[in-house]
């Protein structure tokens, strides 16, 4: 998978999974409900951070980045351009 790709389908998936923890904390007449909405979203979660850092990477040297606040626009291990 592309790093961009992969960057932004994180970003959106935790933005989804975010909406649906403060859904789940709306939630007040279901407590089964309830409590598969914040299993779900904290799955949810967990699987973009973990696919973030699967394939975050640096196409060149496979370096890792940073993704804290947007995609780096040069590689912080081997210096090259990322496009």
């Amino acid at each position: 998978m592309d790093y961009k790709k992969s960057y932004y389908l994180s970003q959106y998936g935790i933005f989804i999974s975010l909406l649906i923890l403060i859904v789940a904390s709306q939630t007040n007449e279901n407590s089964t409900l309830r409590g598969i909405l914040i299993a779900i979203g904290i799955i949810s979660v967990i699987i973009n951070v973990l696919q973030e850092i699967a394939f975050c990477r640096c196409p060149y040297c496979l370096e890792s980045l940073s993704t804290r606040t947007k995609l780096p626009t040069y590689c912080p291990k081997c210096g090259r351009k990322l496009e």
